[in-house]
């Protein structure tokens, strides 16, 4: 999935600031979703730069404009990625990712490669601009947003460690991305 902005499709990928760019996206460009989310009914200490609204920005299945990409290193992604899911078994995630098993998520028995929490960075790009997620102002400056940008969806959970033989399985699972990102 890409979101729209009038120049750029921006790649949707999970645990590499998508939350805060499809915040900042709606604010700068979608003027009916950024008065839903300033007009809502918020809890006690919540408001419009609390609360994920990827599902509110305008996206489209294929990019019809230049891609942007913001990769983030594998290792750092996998390890949010678990923790944002809640899953507790570092070796059981590895070993479905590479023979595309599944595992268990708290409601049911889901493929992992399928969780967008998990799927691989490289695919995302289509010959776009690829910036690191340490340059995230230097991405919201290129795309047209205005600074600073909202922090939203920051990690929660506690991320695993992984040990040197884990870190190896992501770093040969996401080689391409792992590459890419060098390259970024």
């Amino acid at each position: 999935m890409y979101f729209l902005t009038p120049n750029y499709s921006v790649a949707l990928n999970a645990k590499a600031g998508s939350s805060t760019l499809a915040r900042a996206i709606i604010a700068a460009f979608h003027p009916e979703q950024e008065h839903l989310i300033q007009t809502a009914a918020y809890p006690e200490g919540k408001g419009p730069d609390t609360n994920q609204v990827q599902w509110l920005c305008p996206k489209e299945k294929e990019p019809s404009k230049p891609v942007v990409l913001i990769v983030r290193e594998p290792v750092g992604r996998f390890r949010s990625a678990i923790a944002q899911t809640n899953l507790t078994d570092v070796d059981a995630a590895l070993t479905a990712l590479e023979t595309n098993g599944e595992v268990q998520f708290p409601r049911r028995m889901r493929k992992l490669r399928e969780d967008v929490h998990f799927r691989y960075q490289h695919e995302k790009l289509n010959g776009g601009t690829v910036f690191r997620l340490e340059d995230l102002d230097e991405a919201a400056t290129f795309i047209g947003l205005t600074l600073p940008l909202p922090t939203i969806n920051e990690a929660s959970r506690p991320k695993p460690d992984l040990t040197p033989e884990q870190e190896a399985r992501v770093l040969a699972y996401y080689a391409d991305d792992a590459a890419l990102y060098a390259t970024a």
